[in-house]
């Protein structure tokens, strides 16, 4: 999977064409905007008219066959019949079905971003693709940090002031791919950048994201040194006794100092080391408010058990919301505000909104990559070409926290992600 000059040199001697300099160009573009999305036109990103433009380029790729096309246009099946199926007369600040239907053409485009990854995963030069990537992401960074503006124009906009969650969840999926480019630095330079993503993640003050890019760190350093990392066989085993630990409440003392070091840095993150303050979950409105959202999705699942209530209508339907009083420090507001609110998780979204069948299609397209990963992490075997799969792990653990599945950024890690397994499979 990783690319370089010598890669790609025998890639050509066994027949594997790689695209033109005017397709790969474009897909530089794509991911540059994909991981720095400043740019729309029309109400759309810039992303969506480049990947038209690679469509015209490369033709109708979708009805070739290439790995995992069934499980994707299933679950775009699932949304078209979970659309049409959708309890509308209850869903009374429903915008109609123009929108229900605009919803279902997002899902066609996001299914054939992951399609179009994995079906040219031998015609990518990943090596390039990653580079654009990574300057992409240090665009966002300086957009979220330093330039937090935004200009508005007649057709369209220029937003550099990007969201919190937006900004952690796309540095997460998207800073392995580009450790692809970074591969190419010396190994201090490589150190370097991955300390400087995390600091980044660090001073956003979100809980979430320092814990998943902490995760990140290590996996990746386990592909920077891997005598290291094969010499620590135990690797997992110390993970585990330390959660029982911090559990017990054994190292409370220790826990308290390693805060006090990280709070001038990150706020939320050393109050949940000590569990005090925003780390006392109990008194956490936005855990508060995932753990209420999780209630009202049990809620409609059990009403609506096999479709759902349809894509993106989680916020449009009201549920009854019997568990908000046991919430007290949420008593701020009643149950037409909540309602009002995303599903704060995407499992939730995807159960609620298409149903068991449209979470258990999802849940195997996560799933066949990842169990690739784990199989690497227990054979102590991980290598550069399982970063999509590191991307994907850490996009999948921060869907518990937000509902992000809704956008081209994923369904560009899991084509990647499915796209490196197969490429690494016809090496072999």
């Amino acid at each position: 999977m990783i690319e370089t000059s010598q890669h790609i040199s025998k890639r050509a001697q066994k027949g594997d064409h790689l695209f033109p300099l005017s397709i790969q160009k474009k897909i530089n573009w794509f991911v540059l905007f994909l991981s720095f999305p400043a740019i729309n036109f029309l109400s759309n990103s810039i992303t969506f008219y480049i990947f038209l433009l690679l469509i015209i380029d490369v033709g109708q790729f979708w009805r070739k066959q290439f790995p995992g096309k069934k499980l994707l246009f299933t679950f775009l099946f699932i949304v078209i019949i979970a659309t049409f199926l959708a309890p509308y007369s209850k869903m009374e600040r429903h915008p109609g079905f123009m929108h229900a239907f605009q919803f279902v053409f997002q899902n066609a485009y996001w299914v054939l971003i992951a399609g179009f990854f994995i079906h040219f995963r031998h015609r990518i030069d990943i090596l390039s693709m990653s580079k654009w990537l990574f300057y992409g992401l240090i665009f966002s960074t300086i957009g979220f940090y330093v330039l937090p503006i935004k200009f508005d124009f007649v057709v369209g906009n220029i937003v550099m002031d990007i969201s919190r969650n937006g900004y952690v969840f796309t540095t997460l999926v998207c800073m392995p791919i580009s450790f692809i480019y970074l591969s190419t630095f010396k190994r201090i330079h490589q150190v370097g950048f991955l300390l400087f993503f995390l600091v980044a993640l660090l001073l956003t003050n979100g809980r979430s994201g320092a814990v998943i890019g902490l995760v990140e760190l290590m996996l990746i350093s386990a592909i920077l040194f891997p005598k290291v990392y094969r010499a620590s066989k135990i690797l997992l085993v110390p993970i585990i006794v330390l959660f029982t630990i911090v559990e017990s409440g054994a190292i409370d003392v220790p826990l308290a100092g390693l805060a006090k070091q990280v709070e001038p840095i990150s706020p939320r993150f050393a109050s949940l080391l000590t569990g005090e303050g925003e780390g006392d979950l109990t008194k956490d409105k936005s855990w508060l408010i995932r753990r209420l959202m999780i209630d009202k999705g049990t809620e409609i699942v059990g009403d609506y058990p096999f479709f759902g209530i349809g894509p993106n209508n989680f916020k449009y339907y009201d549920g009854k919301m019997a568990s908000l009083k046991s919430y007290k420090r949420l008593s701020y507001g009643d149950s037409e505000d909540f309602n009002r609110k995303s599903a704060h998780n995407t499992y939730v979204q995807v159960l609620t909104d298409t149903g068991y069948f449209g979470f258990i299609v999802i849940f195997l397209i996560l799933i066949y990559p990842l169990y690739n990963l784990f199989q690497k992490l227990i054979k102590y075997k991980i290598t550069k070409d399982e970063l999509p799969q590191i991307g994907l792990l850490a996009g999948s653990m921060h869907f518990y926290a937000i509902s992000a599945l809704t956008g081209a950024i994923p369904w560009f890690i899991i084509g990647l992600a499915w796209g490196a397994l197969y490429m690494k499979k016809s090496k072999q």
